[in-house]
């Protein structure tokens, strides 16, 4: 976000005038160049509510269920995440996604994520990674008790 606020500085300085309620979509569209709408001014400010509520979220100790929970299996959606890319890729998901849309299909493809990354925070896509971590702590364990891995 800092470094969108340092390349596109004139840009960002002109859709300051989507945060306030003053301003008409008519002057804020001569402004920006580009068509603005209620949606747009709510676009803007969800995207600084959850700003906001990100900076708040790294200094309080506050647990929200799903992101708490998503969070706490990373290490799952990394172990399946390439896999769950090449079958996407390999069954033609970003080519139906061009064809389908072909303005907006990078949008979609990056809203797809959200979805893989609920799924693949389920318990049952974890056990293979706890079969693999537990080989590797018991490798662990009979490195320590021989001694300097001997």
């Amino acid at each position: 976000m800092g470094l969108f606020l340092l390349w596109k500085n004139k840009a960002c300085l002109s859709l300051r005038m989507l945060l306030t309620g003053r301003n008409s979509y008519f002057s804020i569209s001569e402004a920006t160049d580009m068509d603005c709408t209620f949606l747009s001014r709510l676009l803007v400010m969800g995207i600084s509510a959850l700003l906001c509520l990100a900076v708040l979220g790294i200094g309080l100790d506050v647990k929200i269920p799903l992101i708490t929970k998503c969070g706490s299996r990373t290490l799952q959606v990394y172990f399946w995440h390439r896999t769950i890319v090449y079958m996407l890729t390999y069954y033609g998901y970003q080519a139906y996604l061009a064809k389908a849309f072909p303005e907006r299909w990078e949008l979609y493809l990056a809203l797809t994520a959200i979805p893989i990354v609920l799924v693949l925070c389920i318990k049952i896509f974890g056990v293979p990674l706890d079969m693999v971590l537990k080989g590797i702590r018991g490798r662990n364990d009979i490195i320590k008790e021989n001694g300097n891995g001997k």
